[in-house]
């Protein structure tokens, strides 16, 4: 049962993620930007503090991907946000 809930709760968030990457990111929409960075940051962080740090699952070869794409992906998108805001 804990499985199914651990699931789920990762599903929810990839599919908020998608939506609003879909309907709001797509439009450069500031709203979409903190909402996105809110809710897969959240689960970043559940996945380094429940995961990584106790060791149930391993930083190499794969467990350092996620984090790292994370963190390159909101360096991008807040340069891109700024980036926009500072041109016509």
């Amino acid at each position: 049962m804990r499985l199914q809930q651990g699931a789920f709760h990762i599903l929810f968030f990839a599919l908020c993620a998608i939506v609003v990457g879909a309907w709001l990111n797509w439009r450069n929409s500031r709203a979409g930007y903190w909402i996105n960075l809110l809710a897969i940051g959240w689960t970043e962080v559940g996945l380094f503090w429940l995961f990584m740090l106790p060791g149930h699952f391993p930083w190499l070869p794969s467990g350092w991907i996620g984090p790292a794409l994370w963190l390159v992906a909101v360096v991008a998108t807040t340069l891109g946000l700024r980036l926009r805001a500072v041109t016509p």
